[in-house]
């Protein structure tokens, strides 16, 4: 997943009661995005050189593989 967003519920989940199904509440709370690149060295089964910013354009990405080069 390169774009992740951050929502919140409106109300809280209320919870099960006898008879009853878990009620959870269809309406949200955006709260943006951040985009999250990560490249998974097999060998050592480790995430390396992962990259957190708020954008995700050719550059952000080019930024990125140099840094993994230099990894």
């Amino acid at each position: 997943m390169t774009s992740i967003q951050a929502n919140e519920r409106i109300c809280p989940t209320q919870p099960i009661e006898p008879g009853r199904v878990e009620r959870n509440e269809f309406e949200y709370i955006r709260h943006g995005t951040q985009c999250l690149l990560a490249n998974w060295h097999i060998a050592k089964g480790q995430i390396i050189t992962p990259s957190i910013k708020a954008t995700r354009t050719e550059v952000d990405f080019l930024q990125h593989i140099e840094q993994t080069y230099r990894y």
